[in-house]
């Protein structure tokens, strides 16, 4: 069957008709960073409803691309699709 589906609780099922995929754009310090129950309740259901529909995510940060990502990989954060970074002076698009 074609179409989109989650994967919960080990069973694939499809999204609901008519969801449209997200853009989301976030700060990282003290907005994605900072409080851990609320980023697993974030990746959560960035996994199963915004991913799965060709979700996007945008770090958008004050930091430079090596900070950025040294932080991301240091907290294990999702990995960006685009970075804006250096007080948006700068963008990097990632594959």
């Amino acid at each position: 069957e074609k179409g989109l589906f989650v994967l919960k609780d080990g069973l694939l099922t499809p999204t609901a008709a008519g969801m449209e995929a997200v853009l989301v754009v976030t700060d990282l310090d003290g907005t994605l960073v900072g409080d851990d129950a609320a980023y697993g309740e974030f990746c959560d259901t960035w996994y199963r409803q915004m991913a799965p529909r060709g979700g996007r995510i945008v770090f958008n940060s004050g930091r430079s691309l090596d900070s950025a990502m040294g932080l991301s990989k240091e907290k294990g954060l999702l990995t960006p699709d685009c970075l804006i970074g250096s007080v948006g002076t700068e963008v990097w698009w990632f594959d």
